[in-house]
């Protein structure tokens, strides 16, 4: 049921022509943010990814410009893509061996899925995720699927953090469309804002919402928010009720949205987990978390003993940290609370924690075969740790980058 889309400029990825033809770009990322053009550099995903799968499986075709200026198009073979294709088959076993086994993974170049199966070169695969380090796209195509015809969404509360994460394994099992997990640690930022209205000032705040409220009430340490879709309200329902009862054992209790009140103020427990962490004072961030450790990807059968692990690490530096994102994908977001790295340039003491806690953080996520980037990229923090990530292959990421920008001039220092 996919549909191709031509699209140019910087549309922003709400895109309203796919939904008055009754798509979507089911990617879904922060809408209010991104542009199409920054989606596909960072190959970036959000809720819905888990069953729709991330930008790199929805785009298409890409046109673009490499830097001596040279117009190409990934659907006609030239001289560029005979040369890429020749690379990527001449290293497809070396490559098959190095790469992490995870359902999402935004490091490095995608030498692993950019050979088709007819033995050609999918340049707009590669070029997904490269984060303009290849060359400039001038326009794509994308594919979108059908807006679904009901969703239907719940509450499920949890104990412990770790009964959430083996419930969202198994529903992702289930054919979830969503399942995101929110911990204690960052709701409680939600608590202290409403007692708290003047100072320091959020960029969002969760104000009068029951299922907050009830968070506490039951001595909740972390929340999942299930969604499903499906051909009628009723079908959505009876696939979310049938999924829900086979984690029945891990939750404490499970709340089904009524009415689009409370999917908002359901939603809104996810919705509103970045913003909470970027204080806002006179109208200016004063906190906003980076840290290196902030997108992990993990393989399912080692996704549980990493966190436990990576919270021993935390503890074991002093640090108070949030675990939120996509649990049924083994893809988390994890920020300390009250520490801004942008101190670390003139606090060398702040500078070698960081580095410290991203060494150690990165080693673990390798040592059990994850990703060290599901879906925010590289850039420059994560650059560095490439080599780590890919010990055997990352010199073919400069062989790669030297076929398409032999000047090194197309945002240089970024994953080569």
């Amino acid at each position: 049921h996919t549909r191709s889309f031509h699209v140019t400029g910087v549309q922003t990825c709400a895109l309203p022509i796919f939904r008055a033809k009754g798509r979507s770009f089911p990617p879904d990322p922060s809408y209010h943010l991104c542009t199409i053009g920054g989606m596909i550099a960072n190959n970036a995903a959000g809720i819905h990814s888990v069953k729709y799968g991330g930008t790199v499986d929805h785009v298409a075709q890409v046109e673009f410009l490499t830097c001596d200026g040279m117009f190409h198009n990934s659907d006609e073979p030239d001289a560029l893509s005979e040369q890429v294709k020749n690379f990527l088959q001449k290293h497809a076993e070396l490559v098959k061996s190095d790469f992490p086994k995870v359902e999402k993974n935004s490091a490095g170049y995608h030498l692993d899925s950019a050979l088709r199966p007819n033995g050609s070169a999918d340049l707009a695969r590669l070029f997904t995720g490269s984060e303009g380090s290849l060359g400039l796209i001038t326009r794509c195509r994308l594919r979108t699927v059908p807006i679904p015809e009901a969703t239907a969404l719940a509450l499920l509360y949890f104990r412990r953090m770790e009964d959430a994460l083996e419930a969202a394994l198994t529903l992702k099992l289930t054919g979830v469309a969503a399942c995101e997990l929110v911990d204690k640690v960052l709701l409680d930022l939600h608590e202290a804002a409403q007692k708290t209205p003047g100072n320091p000032r959020h960029a969002k705040k969760i104000v009068d919402n029951f299922f907050l409220k009830h968070f506490y009430e039951l001595g909740s340490e972390a929340v999942l928010i299930v969604e499903f879709d499906g051909e009628s309200p009723e079908k959505a329902k009876q696939s979310s009720r049938s999924a829900i009862a086979k984690v029945k054992n891990f939750f404490l209790e499970c709340h089904e949205a009524e009415d689009q009140e409370q999917e908002k103020l359901i939603s809104d427990l996810r919705r509103h987990t970045s913003p909470i962490l970027n204080r806002l004072e006179d109208g200016k961030i004063s906190i906003k978390p980076l840290w290196g450790v902030e997108d992990v990807s993990l393989p399912r059968e080692t996704f549980l003993e990493y966190v436990r692990e990576q919270k021993e690490i935390f503890l074991r530096f002093g640090l108070t940290c949030s675990f939120f994102g996509h649990a049924a994908s083994c893809n988390l977001h994890i920020d300390p609370l009250a520490v801004d790295p942008r101190r670390a340039r003139v606090d060398a003491e702040l500078a070698r924690l960081y580095d410290d806690v991203a060494k150690e953080s990165y080693a673990l996520v390798i040592r059990k075969g994850g990703s060290i980037s599901g879906e925010h990229g590289d850039g420059l923090s994560r650059t560095p740790y490439l080599p780590l990530q890919y010990p055997k292959t990352y010199p073919l990421f400069r062989e790669l980058k030297a076929l398409f920008d032999p000047y090194g001039i197309l945002n240089p220092g970024k994953i080569v």
